[in-house]
Order: C-alpha cells, then sequence, then structure tokens
C-alpha cells in the first residue's frame, strides 16, 4: 500500500472494508449488514427516509463487486496523478466537493421527477476527478473500454455525452445525473481555481491549504566558494587516505543531513516520482557515497 498516496489509500480502504463487513449477518431471517448501512447510508430522496449525513455516506457504498470494482478501478488511475500533483489536502477536498455536487445533483433531479430511488456509490466524486484529469492532461492517451486509445480531451466528452444520453432516456437504474452534477462540479472548481493547481479557490480558505511548507523549501541556496584573494597565503598539507572505522557516522560534504532527511520524508509522504532532478540528484549522490 505504500505505493498509493494518502488520501486514494484511504478511501480505497475504507470503500472495500465497507462492502466487506457489509457480508456480516445481523439476523435470523437473511439480514446482513450491508442491510443497515444502505437503509441509512444511501442518498435517499428528499421527503422519504432522507437524513442530511447521507450526502456523504452514499460514496462510501455500493451495490455488488463489479460496481466498487470499476469505481475504484477509475478512481486509482485518475486520482493518483492528480493527488500527487495538487497534494492530499486539496485533492481529498475536491474529491468531496465533487461528492457534494454528485448528491445535490441527484436530488434536484429525484424532486424534479417525483422519483423515489435511493442512489448510493462513489460514482458522482469520481466523475468529477476524470474530468479534473482530462483538463489536467488533455492530450493523455487512455483505452475506453480497455480497447480504445482516445486522448483524454475526448475521452472525458464521450464519458459526459454517455452520461448525459442514459440520463434522459433512463434506459437503466444508474443514477447519470449524479454523475454529471460530479463532473460539473469538478468542471467549476478547476475553471475557478486553474486548471492545474485550484489556488485560486483553496488559497481562500485556510483549512484546505497544504499545511507547513516542506523543509526543502526552506533551506535559502549556499552562497557561492568566494575565491582566494591573490598574494594570501597557503597552506601546503600532505594527505593520506584513512579508512574510516565501520561504527563511525558517514559524514556526507554535498548536503547536511537535514536535507537528506527532508528528501526522505517527502519520498515517503508522496512517493519517489515526485522528486525534483536536483532532489533526485541529492539521493543518488548520498547514495554513492554510503556504499
Amino acid at each position: 500500500m505504500r505505493m498509493f498516496p494518502p488520501v486514494i489509500k484511504w478511501l480505497l480502504g475504507i470503500n472495500v472494508a465497507l462492502f466487506l463487513i457489509g457480508f456480516i449477518p445481523i439476523g435470523h431471517d437473511g439480514l446482513t449488514l450491508n442491510n443497515f448501512l444502505q437503509s441509512y447510508g444511501m442518498l435517499w430522496p428528499v421527503g422519504t427516509h432522507f437524513r442530511a449525513w447521507q450526502i456523504f455516506t452514499h460514496l462510501f457504498l455500493h451495490a455488488d463487486i463489479s460496481h466498487i470494482f470499476f469505481n475504484m478501478l477509475v478512481l486509482w488511475m485518475f486520482g493518483m496523478e492528480l493527488e500527487q500533483m495538487w497534494g492530499s489536502r486539496r485533492f481529498a477536498a475536491y474529491y468531496f466537493l465533487c461528492g457534494i455536487g454528485a448528491a445535490l445533483a441527484q436530488l434536484l433531479v429525484s424532486f424534479l421527477l417525483k422519483d423515489t430511488s435511493p442512489a448510493l456509490g462513489a460514482s458522482g466524486a469520481i466523475m468529477g476527478v476524470v474530468i479534473a484529469f482530462g483538463l489536467a492532461y488533455p492530450n493523455r492517451t487512455i483505452l475506453m473500454g480497455f480497447f480504445f486509445p482516445l486522448p483524454a480531451k475526448f475521452a472525458v466528452l464521450v464519458m459526459v455525452g454517455i452520461d448525459l444520453y442514459m440520463g434522459i432516456s433512463r434506459g437503466d437504474h444508474v443514477a447519470h445525473f449524479a454523475h454529471l452534477g460530479g463532473a460539473l462540479m469538478g468542471f467549476i472548481l478547476v475553471k475557478i481555481g486553474g486548471v492545474i493547481t485550484l489556488g485560486g479557490i483553496f488559497d481562500r480558505f485556510p483549512w484546505f491549504n497544504m499545511g507547513p511548507v516542506p523543509r526543502m523549501q526552506t533551506f535559502a541556496t549556499p552562497p557561492p566558494q568566494q575565491r582566494q584573494p591573490a598574494g594570501a597565503r597557503v597552506m601546503d598539507v600532505q594527505y593520506r587516505d584513512v579508512q574510516p572505522r565501520r561504527d563511525a557516522p558517514v559524514t556526507m560534504k554535498f548536503s547536511n543531513q537535514e536535507q537528506i532527511d527532508a528528501i526522505l520524508d517527502k519520498i515517503s509522504h508522496s512517493g519517489y516520482q515526485t522528486l525534483t532532478e536536483e532532489e533526485k540528484s541529492i539521493i543518488a549522490e548520498a547514495g554513492k557515497n554510503l556504499r
């Protein structure tokens, strides 16, 4: 699980855990814990069994194995790079705001169509993630249906078009307008905040910020080495090779230990692929000196 960024890891874990514990029986008449979770956690239309918490809880419930499998697969495929690019806190805020947009759209459509069917699943929030991926990486090739390669910008339009057509025709029991609500919320958030960083909107709210700046970014550039002035006294020193003791600490002359610790913390939190070229060269040099 170390290969997953924190929010993706927790979302996958919570969704899968709730799906599995839903099979636990809670009565003698064939009832399982899933019956209880869905009764109180699904998004019910206003006027039926609606409760405010269902706007969030429906994002963690799924109908069957194919439902949760494909939702989690798409979340992993498109969410990994977004979280690494934005940071975990902003990605989590974006994900749940898209989920709220999906819930509001579903409630509105249910009210207008007098539909009393509940909805569940993370698809609405995940559609917001797909929209953000298409805007951030428009020319990245993805496989539609695992077989048809398309640039992300066109694949996203195809997905939205299918949801719109199926929602209008009402040809199945899928909450297509919830998907469209999550996609619309994601589009608005990205366009308001900037295609890549989302900084325009999230920086206005302190609780959405990334937190303290990593230590690696706080270091000032060391001053350049000054040349010895002409006529200065030069000391002649003789050197000889000395084998260090095995138990002696290794001194890294190219960088201080705080820099190394900061880079290692960054790798542990976000992955090696998020390092800059300078940080990668520092780690590589450190490995050579430790051999």
